[in-house]
């Protein structure tokens, strides 16, 4: 177990840099998403809500 150790504590580092590298990602990608649901431009405002009411159905079908 002591062995293996610093093998584990660089997996750990790992799994810490994606997670808050997807993290940062998320919350940037729905701040785009946000500021095109809530522009005065039709094109965006329609493409937010489709992306919106289609990921909405996609979390619904995969938590049933």
């Amino acid at each position: 177990m002591v062995d293996s150790l610093p093998f584990l504590l660089e997996g750990a580092k790992i799994t810490v840099l994606l997670s808050l590298g997807s993290i940062i990602g998320s919350l940037i990608f729905g701040l785009v998403i946000a500021l095109c649901r809530m522009s005065s431009n039709r094109v965006l405002s329609r493409i937010a809500r489709i992306y919106i009411s289609f990921s909405g159905v996609l979390l619904f079908l995969f938590n049933c």
